[in-house]
């Protein structure tokens, strides 16, 4: 009892430093316990929805099937049930908005049992003379319910479309029209759906069908049997076949899962990492100014397991204390989290009960952090026998005064540099943990600063530095090179008009192989560029061979000189190859690019293409003309994409203040918490300065520039952890869609470098504070 009161006033003097160890304890376990919260809600969310609307395990999209050959598919080994579908788009007339809005409208077979990606109604009815079921999301963007009408041209022709039921859709968890569009708009595009006997007469494929869904027989990869669907489908108009892990919608989701998942054990560790660091130090320097006292214990009788116990209650009661806290927090994160995601991804609301493994482990987590950081702080405790534990420690030798031996020092320096400049250099450990403290917290700063800057890399970039036209047109076929060039400089006020091949294509080196899509670009071309984040530069595309995304090279272990196997359907499959001529980061994910006439080359094709790009003084004016256009699969204008990436990212931007607050305060605890420490270490030293006639001024300014010096050294260490840290999110995010680039602009390093530098000016002031109010026979008989 008396070990345990004891405890708690040494606690309480110490309050501070220890609510600093609790605010990091708990700021780590409440990332811990949300995230792994968050985790399991979308993962009960997706697995509810994939098995409920039985979701395909592999899709394939040909120019048209009759259904009699639907059925030979069925009898390839492995799989076990083939839905064929019409899929087309759309055009929807809006008076009210100058941007393409695109609906793409699948059939279905009401009369069919148990389909393949079943779509799940939540109001209305099945449709009937030619209504639709749309997609939730398109539907709340734009005010549509039940009852009401949609104009649009399909097929060149123009219709009215009776909404009669709002659906969601397994294959539209994440409602984007293709693997290059990153963040979905509910407002231009979104999915639909109309009974297939109407539909076939629309599109005047009836008895027929574009796309294919596939049920593979349990335990079945979908390589085993890729090559022979290929191989029946090729007469067919091939145009793609792809595994469900490449399905656009899954590989957006499933990618966020898995990065919620990694995060959930990696982010949490880095703040209790520095709360166990901190919680060490503050009771190493305790065991140092008690050192008499526990002398005295071992004296009178006390074992070494009481008074460790004793000391070892510090590290438990905080750890508790952020522990609950944490978990309380998290808790409470957990919902807000589960709301904004389920605004990108149109999943069923489920909410998993809290997991009592989780809270456990998180309350264990931080019962065993705040036990190790009291272990190593308290061990040497062990060590001391009664004798030698009542009397103060002996001063440590000095045996090379490196600032003793640098005289340009003793020239440039005034007295209270000199001073501050020995102490650095005579205690290296407390000066060390000082440099950590602070490159931590600069670092912990930079990174969450340079959040907002992530996006400008990942998608301004791409559209000011490589895609440098205003409308993008693609198409549905293959068009002659010269024919799409007459077309592009048809519209009036086209200053620069440019054609592009999107060839989709399977690359293989050895047994690796991975699907991506070949741009070919123009030799010459001024409006499509290829632009390297890392080198934050555009770089030239050479003839002759193929250059890969970091992405793509790192899923099929490509180095630039390598040979690379590439078939596409557009061909046969058959086989052709080339050679790897460079890796570039482009952030936006797998991605290869070719000259256009070296890929024309490559695959044998005539010159067809596939995409034109336009810079025209007018888009608003060429979209209106190519509403009814019968080849035009979609019209992008970079200016509204861009503004609607920008637009969708306000929503996120809460969040990020609320990280860049988050780091910011924890940063301001680890510096002013730092600085405390220091200060109690020192407080007998500094009421000794006093005694020999220093004016606490004097004393102040050795206790600024000692850690102005020790902020400056910080630098560099903190700019290295900045990218320590990136690359080690980027290891949990990046994916075949997107990475996260490394690199950090100077404004985050520069605001960084002020937030520290207040942070250390306001601990010097109040250090300042402090040693005007010791009383100095008090501190100095601390050891009496």
């Amino acid at each position: 009892m008396t070990l345990l009161k004891q405890a708690l006033r040494s606690m309480w003097r110490g309050r501070k430093s220890y609510l600093a160890c609790i605010v990091l304890m708990a700021v780590g376990i409440a990332t811990f316990v949300s995230f792994n919260q968050l985790f399991a809600n979308l993962t009960a969310a997706m697995e509810s929805m994939y098995t409920g609307q039985r979701f395909a395990d592999a899709f394939a999209a040909v120019k048209e099937i009759p259904l009699s050959a639907v059925k030979r598919l069925e009898e390839v080994p492995g799989v076990a049930r083939v839905d064929a579908t019409i899929v087309t788009d759309a055009r929807i007339l809006d008076d009210t908005t100058t941007k393409i809005v695109t609906l793409r409208i699948a059939s279905f077979d009401p009369a069919a049992p148990q389909r393949l990606n079943d779509f799940i109604l939540d109001e209305g009815a099945l449709p009937t003379d030619g209504g639709i079921l749309l997609g939730n999301g398109f539907a709340a963007a734009n005010g549509l319910t039940v009852g009401d009408t949609l104009s649009a041209v399909l097929d060149g022709r123009k219709l009215e479309l009776t909404v009669t039921g709002i659906v969601q859709s397994p294959e539209y968890v994440y409602v984007i029209p293709d693997a290059s569009t990153l963040f979905p708009d509910d407002r231009t595009f979104g999915f639909a759906y109309m009974e297939a006997s109407r539909l076939g007469t629309l599109t005047g494929k009836t008895g027929s069908a574009t796309n294919l869904a596939f049920q593979l027989e349990e335990g079945v990869a979908f390589s085993s049997v890729q090559y022979a669907l290929e191989d029946l489908l090729a007469p067919y108009g091939l145009r793609s076949l792809y595994d469900r892990k490449d399905q656009p919608s899954h590989a957006m989701l499933k990618t966020e899962v898995d990065s919620i998942g990694s995060m959930s054990s990696s982010l949490p560790l880095m703040f209790v990492f520095i709360a166990v660091i901190i919680l060490y130090i503050m009771l190493k320097r305790i065991i140092e100014q008690e050192r008499m006292q526990i002398g005295t214990l071992k004296a009178f009788g006390f074992g070494d397991r009481a008074i460790l116990g004793h000391y070892l209650l510090y590290g438990a009661v905080t750890g508790l204390a952020g522990g609950v806290v944490g978990l309380a927090l998290g808790l409470l994160m957990t919902d807000g989290m589960s709301s904004l995601y389920l605004e990108y991804f149109k999943l069923p609301a489920i909410r998993v009960p809290p997991n009592p493994l989780y809270l456990l482990a998180g309350l264990g987590l931080a019962l065993a952090s705040g036990l190790a950081g009291a272990l190593m702080g308290t061990r040497s405790i062990l060590r001391l026998d009664p004798a030698e534990a009542m009397r103060p420690p002996s001063p440590p030798a000095v045996h090379r005064d490196i600032v003793g031996r640098i005289p340009v020092l003793r020239a440039i320096l005034a007295s209270h540099g000199y001073m501050a400049m020995r102490n650095i250099t005579r205690n290296r450990f407390r000066s060390a943990f000082v440099v950590l403290g602070m490159a931590f917290a600069f670092a912990l700063t930079a990174f969450m600063a340079s959040m907002g800057e992530l996006f400008d890399d990942l998608l301004l970039s791409q559209f000011t530095k490589a895609e440098l036209f205003n409308l993008k047109i693609s198409l549905n076929t293959y068009v002659p090179y010269g024919e799409a060039l007459e077309s592009g400089y048809s519209f009036d006020g086209v200053r620069k008009a440019e054609a592009a091949l999107e060839l989709p294509v399977g690359l293989r080196n050895e047994h690796l192989s991975d699907a991506v899509a070949i741009t070919g670009i123009p030799s010459d071309s001024a409006l499509y560029k290829l632009y390297d984040s890392d080198k934050r530069a555009v770089v030239p595309l050479p003839g002759g061979g193929m250059v890969v995304s970091s992405s793509v090279a790192e899923n099929l272990k490509l180095r630039r000189g390598d040979t690379v196997t590439v078939t596409t359907p557009y061909t046969g499959n058959r086989e052709f190859s080339t050679t790897v001529l460079d890796v570039v980061n482009t952030n936006l994910g797998g991605a290869a690019y070719m000259q256009l006439d070296s890929l024309w080359e490559l695959v044998e094709l005539p010159p067809a293409v596939s995409v034109i790009v336009l810079d025209a003084e007018n888009p608003a004016a060429i979209k209106k003309a190519l509403t009814d256009a019968d080849n035009v699969a979609a019209v992008m204008d970079n200016a509204e994409t861009m503004q609607t990436y920008v637009d969708l990212l306000d929503s996120y931007m809460a969040l990020i203040y609320m990280m860049q607050l988050c780091g910011t305060g924890v940063a301001f605890v680890i510096i002013t918490n730092t600085a405390s420490i220091s200060l109690s270490e020192r407080k007998r030293e500094y009421a000794t300065m006093r005694v020999l006639g220093m004016h606490p001024r004097e004393i102040g300014r050795v206790v600024g520039f000692e850690y102005w010096v020790l902020s400056a050294l910080s630098l560099p260490f903190g700019i290295l952890l900045t990218r320590l840290f990136k690359e080690s999110m980027g290891g949990m995010i990046d994916n075949d869609l997107f990475s996260m680039p490394v690199y950090t602009a100077p404004s985050s390093y520069a605001m960084a470098a002020v937030f520290c530098g207040a942070a250390v000016l306001l601990s010097n002031l109040l250090a300042g504070r402090r040693i005007g109010r010791f009383d100095m026979v008090e501190v100095l008989k601390e050891r009496e």
